[in-house]
C-alpha cells in the first residue's frame, strides 16, 4: 500500500480516507489509454484467444471429453481437431512411414 502511506493513510482506520482518495485522486486513473493497443482495422487480429482450445485439447488428451465433443466446442471439423492433436507430420514417401516432428518445427 505505498500509495496509501504516501498520502498519510495507514491501518484499518483508513476506510473513509481510502474512499476519498480513490474518488478524488484516483478517479482520473485509466480514464483513457495513452495510445491505442490495436488500430480499429486490426482489432482482434494480433492476439487470438487460445484458452478454450488449450482446455479442449487437454481434456481430450486426458480422456475427459471425446474428440467429437471437443470439435463441437471448438466449432471445427473432427478431422481438423484430430490433426492438431497429432501434431505436425511428414510422410516419408520412400517407406510409407509417418515421421513425427517436434512442434517447434512449424512446417505446416
Amino acid at each position: 500500500m505505498p500509495f496509501l502511506s504516501a498520502v498519510g493513510i495507514s491501518g484499518l482506520q483508513a476506510g473513509e480516507d481510502v474512499n476519498y482518495a480513490f474518488q478524488s485522486v484516483a478517479r482520473s486513473w485509466r480514464s483513457q489509454e495513452p495510445e491505442e493497443l490495436e488500430p480499429a482495422s486490426e482489432r482482434g487480429e494480433r492476439e487470438k484467444p487460445r484458452r478454450l482450445r488449450r482446455l479442449c485439447m487437454r481434456a481430450v488428451a486426458e480422456k475427459l471429453i471425446s474428440l467429437p465433443k471437443a470439435a463441437d466446442l471448438l466449432r471445427e471439423p473432427v478431422a481438423h481437431v484430430e490433426a492438431e492433436l497429432k501434431g505436425p507430420q511428414v510422410v516419408d514417401k520412400d517407406h510409407d512411414a509417418i515421421i513425427r516432428l517436434p512442434k517447434s518445427l512449424n512446417l505446416l
